[in-house]
């Protein structure tokens, strides 16, 4: 019977559908346009089909550094590969490197290439193993290097040609003496010559296996172990073995699985890439399900005495419930289809948009599209039916004898939203109170539950619909006259129904006034903490995603001492600081001594020695230590060295949450890449004299900059502010559907209004009259959803900021004249999205009333 009652709606109201239908096909278009872009970008850094995939022989099992370091950390020691060896069942083992190194190509070139790749090439040896010659010899000395096709185009050179090639030590003139591909693979880009059109892990460059260890200041380290099963030992099983052996920081996987066969750098940024489109899809869906839910309530609403006759002549419960959810797979496949091709045009026009400045994407369908197209379709519609589908079960037979559409004004429980409330903000707050490093993955679950007490707060709101309406119905009256009473007891007569089409874009500005709240105080957090910081005269920064030796920095601030009074170089460490009660990775090396010299801890506790940890007042907290206490630094090798804590800080802008001697984590390999330097000058020196010294030295480290402390505060600042504005062009798509379930509700409710509209006409009121109706109702929803959105988000904002780490906290800073921007614009927009709805509402004919 379910079936039936599908195709007789569908039939009886494609006009209403339609409203439903529009969002779906927006949220669909909207996650299949982010999802296909962001495939064009990770195919920039790593494509499907070719790849270091084909560099691994059949079997291979793969050992990489497990750390949060985009830069490729070459952190396995020697004795990791003496242990590999051991293991039953490995017939070879070996150590490699694929770190980043760069060419440095001429100016004004690979500009449809982005910044960051730009002669970007991944490190490898002359193993023949993995590469086989096509043309000349393999390397042969710390001058010479071999390429395959892609790193031949990246970096502009060929076959006896000469080029400076960034290494992590220093920038040397290498001649190209060999051309190579894959062993495994037949593969060539032998026929490319666009540098947009290679990706990051197709493009190598191969060295002299005795001379890249100092090259790559990596000398008894490797990036990437490998080992090769003896015949018939499975891989997988062999991993397994692997993995019991060696310490927890090392990821072990067989190469039939995508993870071992991408290299660090890329696995990184690819990473953050399908996070921001998982996230954006997530968002944009939850959205879509408001406004669905919203849209079939006031369906559901409008048939309530259809459905009691339905119940009244033996339809059962789960056939009314399965006749609604029918329905909206219906219009989720049909969205999914309309969705899908919107989608297209909108990855397209985003590859077009982003080539303009510089980046080439391509761009392409893909049956993966498809698949996300279908997925987000019928599931924000089916999800978002499912609460009607439930109320319109239990509209009762005796309805049909109804002529007044009771179940349009039944407000649904209180409890429901409240659980909601407190559940979503609560579960945050606690999330945000737990010690520990606020990771990806927890600020995903902090933010997940905001959404939810979002979500429940704007189905209270219609609880402070009735006393708004009460403190501004006599202002209005006077101002707007009779439209203006008719307006306000439309939006207090139904509360549900007021709060429901306003609940949508309440949670989208909602999470505009909480990101513009948290983003403000943050951005004044970094800005006062690297301003009290200050005590450096000049720094040194790195940029990009090549390593950089601390030794190489150290040696050439030493030929400056006439100029540097003092310094201290800060390096990346590639471990972790484990405590009593918890543990941190994110850690630097450096002089604890120097540091409390040059920059600013704030309030300090203790006093830094040599040879000793610091640690910020957080993470002490976290690890369950105090001054005087021990920590343990731990190598990804394993190995491990102990350290007291000889003093807590709180500005954590420059040194982060955690310090460790340099010396020690050089000791371990826990060094990872420099990072940056703070220096004090002479107060002799010229100050323009020293800073060009500098960088006419960093010349052979183009990867690194000389600022100046105001250079380096905008610069950290301007992080903060490109961040946000990512952020906040993810939630213009949650708006626009925001705004898209107004219209939607608006104009669906005034189709329910229709016959109230008929009678208002026949007694007299002009089509004036009933616009303004409509447009006063339409901009008190507006204004309600502002009220509420952007007061809940500032709140949510301020608590946040109190909760969060020193970096990111700090004095709750509010941004008032752009949350009154943001406010105003919805109420505009709002009143905008009803001029069609209410110059339609205008033309019902008077004459219908005797029909009703």
């Amino acid at each position: 019977m379910s079936a039936p009652l599908v195709r007789r709606e569908l039939r009886a109201r494609p006009g209403r559908l339609t409203l439903v239908l529009a969002t779906v096909v927006v949220s669909v278009g909207f996650c299949v346009g982010a999802f296909g872009f962001s495939q064009r970008v990770e195919a920039l850094i790593a494509p499907p089909t070719v790849g270091i995939d084909e560099q691994l022989p059949e079997g291979t099992v793969v050992l990489t550094a497990n750390t949060n370091s985009i830069t490729t950390p070459t952190a396995l020691d020697s004795s990791l590969l003496a242990k590999l060896r051991k293991v039953d069942g490995v017939a070879q083992a070996g150590a490699n490197y694929d770190q980043p190194l760069e060419f440095v190509v001429p100016a004004g070139t690979q500009t449809n290439r982005p910044p960051v790749l730009r002669g970007v090439v991944l490190s490898s040896t002359s193993d023949t193993r993995v590469w086989k010659l096509v043309a000349g010899r393999f390397p042969n000395g710390p001058g010479e290097v071999a390429v395959d096709a892609g790193g031949g185009v990246v970096g502009e050179v060929r076959l006896g040609e000469r080029a400076p090639l960034q290494f992590p030590t220093t920038t040397i003139d290498v001649e190209v003496v060999g051309v190579v591909q894959p062993a495994a693979s037949s593969a060539s880009l032998a026929g490319m010559n666009d540098p947009a059109a290679v990706a990051l892990a197709s493009a190598h460059v191969i060295l002299d296996p005795q001379w890249a260890p100092m090259l790559l200041d990596a000398v008894g380290r490797s990036d990437r172990l490998t080992a090769i099963p003896v015949p018939g030992v499975d891989p997988d099983v062999l991993a397994a073995r692997i993995r019991r052996a060696m310490p927890p920081g090392i990821s072990v996987l067989a190469a039939t699985s995508r993870a071992a066969q991408t290299q660090h750098t890329i696995a990184s940024i690819d990473d953050d890439v399908r996070t921001a489109t998982i996230a954006y899809a997530g968002l944009t869906m939850l959205v879509a399900v408001l406004v669905i839910a919203n849209s079939y309530s006031v369906l559901v609403a409008q048939r309530t005495r259809e459905l009691g006759l339905l119940r009244l002549i033996g339809a059962s419960r789960s056939q009314v419930a399965r006749a609604v959810v029918g329905e909206s797979v219906v219009v989720g496949l049909t969205g999914a289809a309309l969705g899908g091709g919107l989608g297209v045009l909108l990855a397209y026009l985003a590859s077009r948009i982003v080539r303009t400045t510089g980046v080439q994407v391509g761009f392409s369908v893909t049956p993966a599209m498809a698949v996300v197209a279908v997925v987000v379709g019928v599931t924000t519609s089916v999800i978002g039916s499912s609460w009607p589908a439930w109320r319109a079960s239990r509209v009762p037979p005796i309805e049909a004898l109804s002529d007044t559409r009771g179940g349009a004004d039944r407000p649904s429980r209180g409890f429901i939203p409240l659980a909601f409330t407190v559940a979503g903000l609560g579960a945050a707050a606690w999330l945000a109170s737990r010690p520990g490093a606020f990771d990806a993955g927890r600020l995903a679950l902090i933010g997940g539950a905001i959404l939810v007490g979002f979500v429940g707060l704007a189905l209270l709101s219609r609880w402070i619909v009735v006393p708004f309406t009460r403190l501004v119905r006599r202002p209005l009256e006077l101002l707007v006259g009779v439209s203006a009473r008719l307006g306000v007891g439309n939006t207090a007569r139904q509360p549900s129904r007021t709060a429901g089409a306003a609940s949508t874009l309440m949670v989208g500005l909602a999470l505009v006034s909480t990101v513009g709240t948290f983003g403000a105080s943050s951005r004044q957090a970094i800005a006062a903490q690297v301003g009290a910081a200050g005590r450096a005269d000049l720094y040194f920064e790195r940029r990009g995603v090549v390593r950089v030796s601390t030794t190489s920095i150290d040696q050439i601030i030493h030929y400056a001492e006439r100029g540097i009074a003092d310094s201290v170089e800060i390096t990346e460490v590639d471990g972790l600081v484990l405590g009593r009660h918890g543990a941190t990775t994110a850690a630097v090396a450096s002089d604890p001594v120097a540091a409390g010299r040059i920059i600013d801890l704030g309030r300090v506790q203790g006093t830094a020695g040599d040879g000793t940890a610091m640690l910020s007042a957080d993470t002490a907290k976290l690890l369950g230590v105090r001054v005087g206490g021990t920590v343990t630094l731990r190598s990804v090798s394993g190995e491990t060295r102990k350290l007291t804590v000889s003093a807590t800080y709180t500005n954590t802008a420059i040194l982060g949450p955690a310090v460790v001697p340099w010396h020690v984590a050089r000791q371990i390999s826990a060094d990872g890449t420099f990072d940056l330097a703070a220096m004090r000058l002479n107060p002799r020196a010229p100050p323009d004299l020293v800073q060009r010294f500098l960088k006419r030295e960093l010349r052979h480290l183009p990867k690194v900059s000389v600022e100046t402390p105001e250079a380096f505060a905008a610069f950290s600042t301007s992080v903060a502010d490109t961040t946000l504005r990512i952020i906040f062009v993810l939630l213009i798509g949650a708006l626009g559907i925001g705004v898209l379930g107004l219209a939607s509700t608006l104009a669906l409710s005034t189709l329910e209004r229709r016959r109230e509209l008929v009678l208002l006409r026949a007694v007299g009121a002009s089509r004036a009259q009933v616009r303004g109706l409509v447009w006063l109702e339409a901009t008190m929803i507006g204004v309600i959803a502002a009220v509420v959105g952007i007061g809940t988000g500032t709140a949510i904002g301020r608590v946040g900021v109190a909760f969060a780490p020193g970096t990111l906290g700090g004095f709750p800073v509010i941004p008032w004249l752009d949350l009154a921007g943001v406010a105003v614009g919805s109420v505009v927009t709002a009143w905008a999205v009803s001029i069609g709805v209410a110059r339609r509402a205008s033309r019902v004919p008077p004459a219908e009333a005797g029909r009703i």
